[in-house]
């Protein structure tokens, strides 16, 4: 096995767009379920049946988490992601093609396997 020393200088901003619009959604969905997991199990811990005069719950008038959630959101927010990610993907790379100038970029160590 070699190994060899680089240093990356310049990032295609395009290929870093394409690959934050593909990244992003992905780990923004799982990121999003975390963090939708988590206000349900608040909402659920945190409130109680309302019965003033213990005839029900009382909970058909309360507005629950699930009410607003549907395909066409996901699908939204699964997009938005993707048009976020692919221009924070640009211009990431674009600052640091700027700034890798002067930095002289991101050493790396890269070893070949032979078979």
């Amino acid at each position: 096995m070699k190994s060899k020393r680089v240093a990356v200088q310049h990032i295609d901003p395009f290929s870093a767009a394409k690959a934050g619009a593909v990244v992003f959604p992905v780990c923004g969905s799982i990121g999003l379920t975390v963090l939708y997991i988590n206000f349900l199990v608040v909402y659920f811990t945190t409130t109680y049946p309302i019965a003033p005069d213990g005839a029900g719950f009382g909970h058909e008038q309360i507005l629950t988490p699930w009410n607003e959630i549907n395909f066409f959101n996901l699908f939204l927010g699964f997009i938005l992601l993707g048009i976020a990610g692919y221009f924070i993907g640009f211009v990431g790379a674009f600052v640091y093609n700027g700034m890798g100038r002067f930095t002289g970029g991101v050493k790396l160590w890269i070893r070949e396997i032979e078979d």
